[in-house]
């Protein structure tokens, strides 16, 4: 992702160090939360009823807050792991980091809202029975299953899209640094070979005229060093550079004045390429990649982004509203049976949980109904007994 080798300590420090902090901010939070319920359960019994509801609507709310308290931490979090980094290693180097953060962020609060939903659903059940003995009524934050799996399954693919389109973007980016040192080698090459005459490696101004002389691109500029790290030639490129700011180009001369190397300074976007020339002198070469065309790989991950949205919008949508075409019709009966309307069967229309319901509703409703039609019948006997045990009194008198 366009981190150097020598950043990655410092990336995984910071990372380690901000993330830590984070999870025991959010552990501690929670744990309070979480406390604060067990220790109302224990006391159920002697809670008031404006005690039970009010822990009853916390209790049902509880997935919802967990996933606000992950989301707004883990923002936070990302937004001072992006501020550290760009102080350090510039905007260029820190940007992969932070919007791998963002994907971070579109995933794992959702991923929260799950896992808590199944942590408080029997104190939720625990509290509504006790609701239910004392004829009361709570309700929490109404979330319909429809925006449930919209939102979870959504913004979950859109996240992985996220992701994936910047592994993309930034090998694109990785392919395009690669191929610009190789021009760069071979560019070095050829300039050494054209102003290192023989007969010219004693004459410091001949060389700097012929290096003033060279075609060379706005976004590029060649430095002559000597062997102890001298800068001969004007330079007028920034100097803090690569892994922090104690790091600039004289260090870099230095160490590499005998090598031919590359070197990607991501904190200036530069390519930077050293070719010795001889025992007096190294060439170096920086290609700023800032000029560079790149929009065309943020098309390509804005593409990849844009139908990642729209294929899980269409698969969510489309799932939660069969979904909630089930969940709207068990509804409907059920509120039938509220109103002692018990005419309507329940129509299967999948071969799932939702089809078994179905199922054991209608068992239940035509139950019901033998039971009432035995009723009415027993009914009636009894009716027409006392019918004929009138009649026979009458005539016995």
């Amino acid at each position: 992702m366009n981190n150097t080798p020598e950043q990655y300590p410092e990336i995984i420090k910071h990372g380690l160090i901000i993330w830590f902090i984070s999870m025991i901010i959010g552990a501690v939070i929670f744990s309070k939360y979480t406390i604060q319920i067990e220790n109302k359960l224990y006391k159920i019994k002697d809670l008031s009823n404006n005690e039970l509801v009010d822990i009853f609507k916390k209790t049902i709310n509880g997935n919802i807050t967990a996933t606000l308290i992950i989301a707004i931490i883990w923002f936070i979090a990302t937004i001072i792991m992006y501020y550290i980094l760009n102080l350090k290693f510039g905007n260029f180097a820190a940007k992969s980091i932070w919007v791998g953060g963002l994907a971070g962020l579109l995933s794992v609060p959702f991923m929260l809202y799950g896992a808590t939903s199944l942590l408080f659903s029997k104190a939720s059940r625990l509290f509504s029975e006790e609701i239910n003995l004392r004829n009361l009524t709570a309700y929490g934050i109404k979330f319909p299953v429809l925006n449930k799996l919209l939102f979870v399954f959504g913004f979950s693919i859109i996240a992985v899209a996220v992701w994936i389109g910047l592994f993309g973007y930034y090998t694109g980016v990785n392919k395009t640094i690669d191929e610009i040192q190789k021009s760069g080698y071979e560019k070095l090459n050829i300039i050494s070979q054209t102003i290192f005459a023989q007969e010219d490696t004693t004459n410091n101004n001949i060389l700097f005229d012929k290096i003033k002389n060279l075609n060379i691109p706005t976004n590029e500029c060649i430095v002559l060093a000597d062997k102890n790290g001298n800068i001969l030639s004007n330079f007028k490129q920034p100097t803090n550079i690569f892994t922090t700011k104690t790091d600039n180009i004289d260090k870099l001369i230095k160490t590499n004045f005998n090598n031919t190397k590359h070197i990607y300074d991501n904190r200036n976007q530069n390519v930077i390429s050293f070719k010795p020339v001889d025992e007096d002198y190294t060439l170096i070469l920086l290609i700023n990649i800032q000029s560079i065309e790149m929009n065309a790989f943020w098309i390509w991950f804005a593409i990849f982004v844009i139908i990642a949205i729209v294929v899980a919008g269409t698969n969510s949508v489309t799932l939660s509203m069969w979904i909630g075409k089930s969940t709207d019709n068990i509804k409907h009966l059920f509120e039938k049976l509220v109103e002692n309307d018990i005419s309507e069967n329940s129509t299967k229309d999948s071969e799932d949980e939702f089809g078994e319901i179905s199922e054991k509703y209608n068992k239940y409703i035509f139950s019901i109904r033998n039971l009432i039609d035995s009723i009415q019948t027993s009914s009636v006997s009894v009716l027409d007994a006392g019918v004929q045990l009138s009649s026979i009194s009458q005539h016995i008198a």
